[in-house]
Order: structure tokens, then C-alpha cells, then sequence
């Protein structure tokens, strides 16, 4: 009986607080428009991570729910949606002008989990991996010179989190011992008390 309540302390101690890392909803980030190189914002926009795109532009530079990044986009619609694990971008007959850099970049808080990997996914047979850069709290993706119905998926992947530390052995033994210290104290003194 021991060992199992040993057994269970231990796997409760070692699970307890763990979470997979991911974006949680609520989370704000922002997307700037680099162009006509990487270090220039063209426009940026301030976001919250939520259920649906994120960003919805209409065609022909209606301005959308963001006129600071939809404004000067010209052709087709463009929506960007993050997620938890994901920012999936999807263009509609627009031309990307041909320059060093001409796409977004992705910048989430310096608390939320660090971003230890990029995978992407695209139906553009032309658009090279090269063309996603990330750091630890950003993700940028370089449209420049791409045209046509494209859609581009980055998926996310995350550092561990921090490990708890999982008491020894010989920690939990020590800790056993107390409580039952304790316990035997306060029976003698309740059965005093009584009698």
C-alpha cells in the first residue's frame, strides 16, 4: 500500500503544472508589413489571438476589419488566422512586388512559449522554405514576387517548457515522515484532550 501511495506522489509531483506550449487565445501579437526590405515597416497592425482569421481584407484594398494592413493590399482577399500551433495566410490573385522583402512578420510577447521551429505548408509550387525566418517570439514570411491563389501554412512548433523538478526519493521519504510526525502529535494531544 505504501509503495502505491509512493508511486502516485511521484507521478502526481512529476505531471503536476506541465503543460504542452502553445499561443493561448487572448494572446495580442502584431504584423508588420516588411517592405521593400526586411528592417522597413510599411504598415503594422496590433491583433489578439482568437477564434477565426485574425485578419480578413476584401478584395481591391477595401481597407477590411484592419485598413492599416488591408489598405494598401491590391487584387484578391487576404486573410491571416493564428492559432494556438499555426498562421495560415491565404492570397487571392495578388502580386507580391519582386523586392528583398515584401511579406509579414509575426511578433508575439516575450512571455508567451518560445518558438523552437517553422514548418511549412503551401500550395505554391515556387515558394521556397528559405522564405520563413523565425526567431524565439516572431515568424516571417517573405511573399515578394509570388502572384496567384496561394495559401501558406506555418506550423509551429515550441521549446519545452521548464521541467519541474521531481523530488527524490529520499526528499519525499523525509516529507512522509513529517506528516506522519505530525499526525501522531496532534492524535496524542486530541486523545489527551479528551481524556
Amino acid at each position: 500500500m505504501g509503495k502505491r501511495i509512493f508511486g502516485a506522489l511521484v507521478l502526481f509531483l512529476s505531471t503536476h503544472g506541465m503543460a504542452w506550449a502553445q499561443i493561448a487565445d487572448g494572446t495580442p501579437f502584431t504584423i508588420d508589413w516588411l517592405y521593400p526590405d526586411a528592417s522597413t515597416v510599411y504598415s503594422t497592425a496590433s491583433k489578439t489571438v482568437g477564434a477565426g482569421a485574425e485578419v480578413n481584407c476584401p478584395a481591391n484594398s477595401g481597407g477590411g476589419d484592419t485598413p492599416t494592413l488591408c489598405g494598401p493590399i491590391g487584387g484578391g482577399p487576404v486573410t491571416m488566422d493564428v492559432s494556438a500551433t499555426s498562421i495560415a495566410i491565404s492570397t487571392s490573385s495578388n502580386a507580391w512586388t519582386p523586392t528583398s522583402f515584401n511579406g509579414f512578420r509575426f511578433t508575439f510577447p516575450a512571455a508567451s512559449p518560445a518558438i523552437a521551429g517553422v514548418t511549412l505548408v503551401t500550395n505554391d509550387p515556387g515558394f521556397a522554405a528559405s522564405n520563413v525566418q523565425f526567431t524565439d517570439h516572431s515568424v516571417a514570411i517573405n511573399l515578394q514576387g509570388r502572384n496567384g491563389v496561394y495559401t501558406y501554412t506555418l506550423n509551429l512548433t515550441f521549446a519545452a517548457p521548464p521541467a519541474v523538478p521531481v523530488p527524490t526519493a529520499s526528499t519525499l521519504a523525509l516529507a512522509l515522515m513529517g506528516l506522519l510526525l505530525t499526525a501522531a502529535v496532534a492524535w496524542r494531544v486530541h486523545g489527551r484532550a479528551r481524556g
